[in-house]
């Protein structure tokens, strides 16, 4: 709930058949915190918490019970009392609050037989002033009344919440006796008994207080408008309308049919289910109602729906009026015949089950604002649309959420449609060639682990917007007309469907791991990878980029595919020319080439002619230079083999040695002539003398010789090697190594033979092998978590300095980290030079600690966080942080003695947005949470 609107109202109560337990606070002094009730039973009543502040009855112009300036709860409650007479009572109380600020509140409970505490009636402080009536109708053969309350005294101490007038009456039952109209109080042949089903007639019809139960095989008619202050309609009773445009009117909080029990609209139109009190009410539902609508009446209704039974209304579920609240917990059939629909401002529908809406969920104006929907984990709502009237308006989503119609009047201003981590959305509509344009700014589809699902048989237009995961599925072209979309999770295309993306961008800008696939193979216009994680992106499938591929960051794993950009341009791949900007590893990357014409000239070095190629953990480019020579034109595709150590070899430049990496070329029919300069390096290919004399040990070689004239090595220590005026035949299709035709000053050494990281009880075990050294100083073990954005060094290892045999070493992380974590090796020489190993992923899970955050997205500003198996008395700081790290909240916590620690985080004035929970931050524990 975003705000509360406070409204003033009178009622008067109604009176039923006798006062059981009744208090006004007169005869008590001021300050007294305990006092003698009246009524036909009575009892006492007593303060059991006594916080600072009032918390007492005092005079305020009337005797009332005053909660003021607390700061914690203080609990007020009457002693158990006897409601057996009947067995059925009513609880009124009158509560009000004045200046009551954000964070104060007052809940009023009842115990029945000694069972927990029900809540029915609450309000949140946030408003200058309300004044309400806390009403239910209860059942039971004991009564207990429990009122809690908190209240900061931040308004100069003005701020109040008062309660009086308590009052519990005796509700009358009246049973079916035989089957007739609801109205029908003929004497000594009523439809109704004050005895027991099929009892005696007692010559009346139900009043307002009134609890009625219909069975025995009976059948009653609603003849005529019907209130009672609950109706239950149990096994083989049935409760049914035989004229139209009436209601039945739920006054005091109970509707409950029993499985065998039937409510049926009967045929007749206009007819609906009312609730017309303030109240929180009891709706169990196990066996079966038809209506054609179910409307909320009046202000601050709760209503709590279960059971397994069947819901049907032809027509509307209609929330009329301001702070309602629905809870749907019917795991049965619940289906809405036309529109849910919010005529007032600041209510709220949570699907907890299965719940169909044939037509939309809409806003009756433009001004009912701040209404939510939320479909709760595990929850599915099947819906045609979504129709706000331009109203601000919320649906939450973390469950399924099955759409068949379209958007409509979407307002800009404080309009959220969000899918919330593990929410699956699905949307079938075909055609939709349009929807509500606002839909690109209001749908919110960024939480990690959220689902979009285009899944109609036929054509669709995707919102131009941000996800997580995106699906594409069941048939026909999906097109984004254009339009920019941005993927930060993975990318599916699926069955017959296709997309279709016009002159539009589709961006990877995850922060963990995406994955593209689509069997057929994938077609982008504009292409931009900014994937900011460690784990990178994986495309399944072959990938075309017709105009523009940009990589700002973040490593692809080809996983034997062929990405091809097609466009001949020189701006068809933007690059920064650095490993900052990412590279492609295990597959193939092709370019096309012009055959004549100014773009046809290309200078080795330059990004028209880069392949932004490497390994798993190294960056290793390649660059293609070309001479304008006319029928050159056609593709050249390159992939790259990581390989380990280096071989001994007798070239010709005097070349001895060569790294076992490489890089191999290919090309199309369309390259039959020109010359080619070719280029290459990167990182992690050995030491290599320092200066210019190091520069000049180093070649390009192929696997068996070299192609083309050596031309001079640049760089350092991402170092490359050059070939020029490699002609087709030289061939320039061919296999290329770094080389060196120095082996003693510049050598390209044995690598790492192994690296592995296993996490062994609490620690993480680290060994690795080398098959030879040379001037090996030291190792550094390094580990990253998953929410870091660098490595940090844990220990050093000493070398073996210059060895021809193999050498084995280990190390134990003996204080791992909790979550995923990333572990890699830095290999320093004794010049400074140094390689790094590849990356060892290690998910740590416990036992030390359980970590769990919920309401997640967070409700009213806060939510609890709870950790148990620490130990006994431990400090636990705990940080919060936007996801550009800067802290918006830190605070050490304590466990208890069982090592067990559950306390409420306040997150008061944070903006709507995606944060980071960091528990010791030595730990690497953190989750992330929602604030809508």
């Amino acid at each position: 709930m975003k705000k509360l609107v406070f409204v003033f109202f009178l009622i008067t109560p109604f009176l039923a058949s006798g006062q059981l337990w009744t208090e006004d606070f007169t005869a008590e002094a001021d300050g007294a915190t305990s006092g003698t009730a009246g009524g036909t039973v009575g009892g006492t009543w007593s303060v059991t918490t006594a916080p600072a502040g009032t918390f007492s009855k005092q005079t305020l112009g009337l005797p009332l019970f005053q909660v003021s300036s607390t700061i914690t709860e203080g609990v007020w409650q009457s002693a158990v009392f006897s409601i057996a007479g009947t067995g059925r009572a009513t609880i009124d109380a009158t509560i009000a609050g004045l200046f009551v600020g954000t964070g104060d509140y007052i809940r009023c409970y009842y115990r029945v037989d000694g069972g927990a505490e029900t809540l029915f009636y609450e309000q949140l402080g946030g408003g200058l002033s309300f004044t309400g009536v806390a009403s239910a109708i209860v059942t039971g053969s004991t009564l207990q009344i429990v009122i809690r309350s908190s209240n900061n005294g931040d308004f100069f101490g003005l701020d109040t919440y008062t309660v009086d007038d308590i009052i519990v009456n005796a509700v009358n039952t009246l049973y079916s006796r035989k089957s007739g109209d609801w109205n029908d109080a003929t004497a000594g042949n009523a439809t109704w008994s004050i005895v027991a089903l099929g009892g005696t007639s007692c010559d009346c019809t139900p009043l307002v207080t009134d609890y009625v139960i219909v069975g025995n095989a009976n059948t009653v008619n609603l003849n005529v408008a019907a209130t009672a202050g609950g109706v239950e309609v149990r096994n083989t009773g049935t409760l049914r309308w035989t004229a139209s445009n009436i209601d039945l009117n739920i006054d005091r909080g109970i509707l409950q049919v029993d499985l065998g029990g039937t409510i049926n609209r009967n045929a007749q139109t206009n007819v609906q289910i009312d609730f017309d009190r303030g109240v929180i009410t009891t709706f169990i539902l196990n066996g079966s109602i038809t209506a054609e609508d179910i409307e909320i009446t009046v202000a601050d209704v709760t209503i709590n729906l279960s059971g397994s039974g069947t819901l049907n209304l032809t027509d509307d579920f209609l929330i009329t009026q301001d702070n309602d609240i629905v809870n749907n917990n019917l795991s049965g059939t619940f289906s809405i015949g036309d529109d849910l629909i919010f005529s007032e401002d600041v209510s709220q529908f949570v699907n907890n089950q299965t719940l169909t809406v044939v037509s939309d969920i809409s806003a009756a104006a433009n001004t009912n604002d701040d209404n939510v929907f939320t479909n709760s984990t595990g929850a599915i709502l099947n819906v045609s649309g979504f129709n706000p009237n331009d109203a601000d308006f919320d649906l939450l989503n973390s469950g399924t959420i099955n759409q068949s119609g379209n958007f409509s009047n979407i307002n800009t201003v404080d309009t959220n449609f969000a899918n919330l981590a593990g929410g699956i959305w699905n949307w079938t509509l075909t055609p939709n060639t349009t929807f509500d344009t606002d839909m690109s700014t209001e749908l919110n589809c960024t939480a990690d682990g959220n689902l979009f699902t285009y899944s109609g048989a036929g054509a669709q237009r995707i919102i131009p917007t941000s996800y997580d995961d995106l699906t594409l599925s069941a048939s026909g072209a999906k097109d984004s007309n254009g339009g920019a979309i941005a993927v930060a999770g993975n990318w599916v295309v699926s069955g017959t469907a296709s997309f279709t993306e016009g002159a539009g961008t589709v961006t990877f800008n995850g922060a963990g791991s995406q994955s593209l696939t689509n069997a057929a193979g994938e077609t982008f216009n504009n292409l931009t990878l900014n994937n900011s994680s460690v784990s990178g992106i994986t495309f399944n499938n072959n990938v075309t980029i017709t105009t523009v591929l940009t990589m700002t960051d973040g490593n692809v794993n080809l996983s034997g595919t062929t990405l091809t950009i097609s466009s001949t341009a020189n701006g068809a791949l933007v690059h920064g020319l650095t490993s900052a900007s990412g590279w492609m590893y295990g597959g193939f990357f092709a370019r096309t080439f012009a055959a004549t014409g100014g773009s046809a000239t290309i200078l080795v070095g330059n990004v028209a002619g880069l392949f932004p190629m490497g390994s798993a953990s190294d960056w290793r480019p390649f660059f293609i230079g070309k001479n304008s020579i006319a029928n050159s034109g056609g593709t050249i595709t390159v992939s790259h083999t990581n390989g380990t150590g280096s071989t001994t070899v007798a070239f010709a430049e005097g070349i001895v040695r060569r790294h076992n990496s490489s890089w191999t070329l290919a090309k199309s029919a369309g390259l039959t002539a020109g010359t080619w300069d070719v280029r290459a390096g990167g990182t992690s290919f050995g030491t290599i003398e320092a200066g210019a004399a190091g520069l000049a040990d180093l070649r390009m070689c192929t696997t068996t010789g070299v192609v083309g004239t050596h031309g001079a090595a640049t760089g350092g220590p991402d170092y490359r090697v050059n070939r020029t005026s490699i002609t087709i035949a030289s061939p320039l299709v061919n296999t290329y190594h770094v080389a060196s035709t120095d082996a003693v000053n510049s050598p390209l050494p044995i690598e790492l033979a192994s690296f592995n990281a296993n996490l062994k009880s609490d620690n993480v075990e680290l060994d690795w092998t080398t098959a030879s050294e040379l001037n090996n100083d030291f190792f550094t073990v390094e580990r990253m978590s998953e929410g870091d954005e660098k490595f940090n060094a844990l220990s050093t290892i000493q070398g073996a300095g210059t060895k021809t045999t193999e050498s084995s070493y280990e190390w134990i992380d003996k204080n791992p980290l909790l979550g995923i974590s990333y572990y890699r090796l830095k290999q320093t020489d004794f010049d400074g030079k140094y390689t790094y190993s590849k990356v060892r992923v290690i998910e740590n899970n416990g036992p030390n600690s359980r970590f769990s955050i919920y309401p997640n997205p967070i409700v009213d500003n806060k939510f609890t966080l709870e950790m148990n198996q620490l130990s006994s008395n431990a400090e636990v700081p705990v940080v919060i942080i936007n996801m550009q790290g800067a802290i918006l909240y830190q605070a050490t916590y304590r466990s208890d003695t069982g090592g067990n620690l559950k306390t409420t985080v306040e997150m008061n004035s944070v903006p709507s947005g995606v944060y980071m929970v960091v528990i010791n931050a030595a730990t690497g524990l953190r989750k992330k949470i929602l604030i809508p």
